[in-house]
């Protein structure tokens, strides 16, 4: 969101998951940020503390990560491994990302199919506000729109427990 409350041209919202699960705060508007990440567009969620989230695609893990870091040192809040010629944006409607979450020490990084990646101008559609398409609209979704972010704290896991990126195969599921 702009600092007027309209939405960034390109601008993405991470949906779905629980308010009452671990890493609730990945929930959220990422704007386009300015840097590519391994020659790809990623996205930054900045937060009311002060604290940034990232969206970005891992050349090297075949996957797009949600992290508090623009690297990949470590795995991250969640990933959704992607075929390693797959182009496509983490919110392209033509295919379904199967998200795994970090839940925990414990449980390690699970599936979570309610998790869902699209572009804000959709999301808006879906709630039914500014963001119906008209003929006038611009596609940046810069109508008057506003979305409330989520400002729970998250945490990220450290690779060391559950399914983790490395281990497992390309997973995309319809």
């Amino acid at each position: 969101l702009s600092a007027k409350g309209h939405l960034a041209q390109g601008a993405v919202c991470v949906v779905g998951r629980a308010a009452d699960r671990k890493n609730a705060s990945l929930n959220g508007i990422y704007c386009p940020d300015p840097r590519l990440f391994h020659g790809r567009t990623c996205y930054k969620k900045e937060e009311d503390l002060g604290t940034e989230k990232f969206l970005f695609y891992s050349a090297s893990k075949h996957a797009w990560k949600l992290s508090n870091n623009l690297d990949d040192n470590k795995t991250g809040f969640a990933f959704a491994k992607v075929d390693g010629k797959d182009k496509a944006a983490p919110s392209d409607p033509s295919r379904k990302l199967t998200w795994r979450v970090f839940d925990g020490k414990a449980e390690g990084y699970q599936k979570d199919h309610g998790v869902l990646c699209m572009t804000a101008r959709a999301m808006l559609h879906e709630l039914g506000g500014h963001g119906a398409p008209t003929s006038g609209d611009r596609e940046d979704g810069s109508e008057d729109a506003q979305l409330p972010l989520d400002d729970s704290s998250g945490e990220q896991g450290d690779g060391s427990s559950g399914d983790e990126m490395g281990s497992s195969s390309s997973e995309e599921e319809q």
